[in-house]
């Protein structure tokens, strides 16, 4: 009973691409392929790190997905950047983001996404405090994803421009 809850309790807390993936391997991340499927993911043994994926020689466990260029740590950083384009998000999967007033895109730089990534955006009003500006709160825009660089970045843009105060959103990356 108890090798079922940990199980259970293991399986909650991982990616939906770890849960797509066929085999889960782990081990000393100069094990790790130099190449592989955007997706693929590893459990590294030896990280210096929490967050390490790439230079090893300690003793954490760290789960690495494989973006297309580079073996990465999920992504549990919230990002929120209340400045104007580009939003600086390293390699966060969700965050916060602002389009300032009277503009009608924000890049958003981050290195999880992918060029086959989901991306879902919401805005929300209520994240003044969080970004440090007042949000707009004339919420009737609507938000698409209009280009993507893989590992690199994505460009929301709204279907109007914002007047007086900036749209604040969320996003959320899954890959």
């Amino acid at each position: 009973m108890k090798k079922i809850l940990i199980g259970l309790f293991v399986v909650m807390f991982l990616s939906a691409s770890m849960i797509a993936s066929a085999a889960l391997r782990e081990g000393p991340i100069a094990s790790f392929p130099t190449s592989s499927a955007a997706g693929t993911t590893w459990i590294a043994t030896n990280g210096a790190t929490s967050a390490d994926c790439a230079t090893g020689g300690g003793s954490f466990q760290v789960i690495c997905t494989y973006n297309g260029t580079t073996w990465v740590p999920p992504a549990l950083v919230n990002c929120f950047d209340g400045t104007a384009t580009p939003a600086d998000c390293g390699a966060s999967l969700t965050g916060s983001v602002i389009i300032s007033a009277a503009a009608t895109a924000v890049v958003v730089n981050t290195t999880g996404v992918t060029a086959s990534s989901q991306i879902f955006i919401q805005e929300d009003s209520s994240l003044g405090s969080k970004l440090s500006v007042t949000c707009n709160t004339t919420i009737s825009r609507t938000y698409a994803v209009t280009a993507r660089t893989a590992t690199t970045s994505f460009t929301i843009t709204a279907s109007a421009a914002p007047s007086a105060n900036p749209a604040c959103l969320h996003y959320w990356v899954v890959n």
